[in-house]
């Protein structure tokens, strides 16, 4: 058995706010305190946190 994620409802509107604020993705992760692989996990296993990161769907 894994680790608990630590992913939570409310990181895709935080991601998306400081995405919006210039905040690179590698920054965004730092915030959330986990790694850029963790957050490239997130974008694969949920829709609305990848939905959130889409540059093109902002």
């Amino acid at each position: 058995m894994g680790r608990p994620t630590k992913y939570r409802r409310e990181y895709p509107k935080l991601a998306a706010v400081l995405l919006a604020q210039g905040y690179s993705e590698a920054k965004v992760a730092e915030v959330l305190r986990v790694g850029p692989s963790t957050l490239s996990d997130w974008k694969r296993s949920y829709p609305e946190f990848a939905k959130a990161l889409d540059v093109d769907n902002r």
